[in-house]
């Protein structure tokens, strides 16, 4: 049975509730009462911040007054361009280079600073994966100089080949006792094994995604048996 004449009737019983502030909200451009519809709810009300169109249009085109990275001179731009710290006066201060030393390696090299990721200086894209590896909480990515050096040991004392297979073929090093669990071990190189891809990812992991391997492996749902390969085997304890 209906109870409604139109949606419109529908929409104001629907939005009889008791109202959660005293009064409307003010304009942030002209300071007059935002309308609220009958039909809207006042959680979907209190998100708005202007009471028409034509205000939200003068806030977006509000200029303010940045100074230029490179020259220092005064420029207008939107409130937007002063979170991003980018800003230029003409597009030659923006493709002018400058001398920079990267937070890595500190080698000492000439870009632009449009070039900038996020505010950091970086002169290639390795040091800038060794630094978002290095503040990572997780530091999972095998990346940062102490990482690679433990590996280098680690792959030269077992003789760059597999100690499962004997292969020496797309060699990994293996933690013997995982990060997560013991984070001291880390660099230790009793708790490290040189291993294959293979070995590694079916014989570790059994086939599974995970963190190191990831997309760069084959799919999951391939056993080792329908592929040809070495049955999981038992993780290596150290005695």
């Amino acid at each position: 049975m209906k109870r409604f004449c139109s949606c419109a009737c529908h929409g104001a019983y629907k939005s009889r509730e008791a109202s959660p502030i005293d009064k409307l909200k003010p304009c942030e451009v002209c300071g007059n009462d935002i309308p609220k519809e009958p039909n809207r709810r006042w959680k979907s009300y209190l998100a708005k911040r202007f009471c028409s169109r034509e205000c939200t249009a003068k806030h977006q085109s509000q200029k303010i007054t940045l100074l230029c990275v490179t020259c220092g001179i005064p420029v207008e731009r939107s409130p937007a361009h002063a979170r991003s710290g980018n800003i230029y006066c003409s597009h030659e201060c923006r493709r002018k280079t400058r001398k920079y030393t990267c937070e890595v390696c500190a080698k000492t090299f000439t870009k632009p600073p449009s070039q900038r990721a996020g505010g950091h200086v970086y002169c290639g894209v390795k040091c800038q994966g060794i630094a978002k590896r290095m503040n990572n909480g997780q530091n999972q990515g095998r990346r940062s100089p102490e990482d690679l050096e433990w590996k280098k040991t680690i792959l030269k004392r077992d003789g760059y080949t597999c100690q499962k297979c004997g292969s020496g073929h797309r060699l990994e090093v293996h933690h013997i006792q995982e990060i997560r669990n013991r984070p001291d071990l880390r660099h230790d190189l009793a708790n490290g094994i040189t291993l294959c891809h293979q070995c590694h990812y079916y014989g570790i992991h059994q086939g599974k995604p995970n963190l190191i391997h990831g997309r760069y492996s084959k799919q999951p749902c391939q056993s080792p048996s329908d592929a040809g390969l070495p049955k999981p085997w038992p993780p290596v304890v150290q005695e």
